[in-house]
């Protein structure tokens, strides 16, 4: 199996984690303060990841430390939006509206590499506002939920993370510094979370400790590795596509689980935010020579 079928997997499998994520948060939410679950996840995935590194006599470099804790930074903003956003929404919103990343990466990217977008990503980011419009309904019953802009803030740290991890992957010791990001993220938690985190050493803490170990174990020890190190051979841009099957995996695990339906408003939007994603990748009004695209 070659190196890039091993990455295109390996991030399949992280975007099955992330999506199952959102569920799993969904449900550890209602027994636990959000900031204080972070907080025992990722020093859980801190210990992990830094045995790894001790078992194969990893250094740290100084581009580890920038990178890690940059992409940190990022993590933190990630599950922090992701957590005030199910918080105030529903599961299978969010899942659907963190797939709209892929439609922020070229827009990342043009600002750090100077390459334009080109006519199928503008179309795609259309296609996308659309299908936020319809799936969230600002101007409808209930109006735009909170929650579903800070889903949509989420979706901007993912896009902003996939680019950010394109650029350093090359540039450090990859375990390394994801032990950082671990490391600052689970920093930037404590802040905020450490007083509630003391409810693990308590007979109620037993209750939520399946959650938090899957959510150290697997959406964040394991998929975040494994995106680290599949991003060192393929493009932000291919990245960015296949983590959206998040969306994926995350609204039938939704439906699975909470039983929600989907609206005819939802359905239409879940269409032009699916046609969005398969315009910013498949770029079918891009071709060589410059037609079709944007300069």
């Amino acid at each position: 199996m070659s190196v890039k079928t091993t990455s295109i997997l390996a991030l399949l499998v992280a975007a099955f984690f992330w999506g199952s994520a959102i569920v799993v948060l969904k449900l550890a939410l209602g027994q636990m303060n959000g900031d204080s679950l972070m907080l025992i996840q990722f020093v859980i995935a801190a210990i992990l990841q830094g045995l790894v590194c001790w078992k194969k006599k990893i250094r740290i470099g100084k581009s580890d430390v920038l990178w890690g804790v940059m992409i940190g930074v990022l993590m933190y903003g990630i599950f922090a939006a992701q957590i005030q956003g199910l918080l105030y929404s529903t599961a299978i919103k969010q899942a659907f509206i963190l797939g709209t990343n892929i439609l922020f990466v070229p827009l990342i990217w043009w600002m750090v590499s100077g390459d334009k977008p080109g006519l199928s990503n503008l179309l795609g980011i259309l296609s996308g506002m659309v299908g936020i419009l319809l799936l969230t309904r600002p101007f409808g019953q209930s109006g735009l939920n909170i929650g579903d802009l800070w889903s949509l803030v989420c979706a901007i740290f993912i896009a902003a993370q996939v680019v950010t991890i394109g650029l350093s992957a090359r540039k450090t010791s990859g375990s390394g510094m994801v032990w950082i990001q671990f490391i600052t993220a689970a920093a930037l938690f404590g802040f905020t979370g450490w007083k509630g985190a003391l409810v693990v050493f308590t007979d109620s803490g037993m209750t939520i400790m399946p959650y938090i170990l899957y959510m150290s174990i697997f959406p964040t020890f394991l998929a975040f590795g494994f995106q680290n190190k599949a991003q060192a051979h393929l493009h932000p841009s291919t990245a960015s596509l296949l983590l959206t099957f998040e969306t994926v995996f995350g609204s039938m695990l939704a439906l699975i689980v909470f039983g929600e339906a989907f609206t005819p408003f939802m359905i239409a939007g879940s269409v032009f935010i699916i046609a969005a994603i398969l315009l910013a990748e498949l770029k079918p009004f891009d071709m060589k020579g410059g037609v079709g695209r944007i300069t």
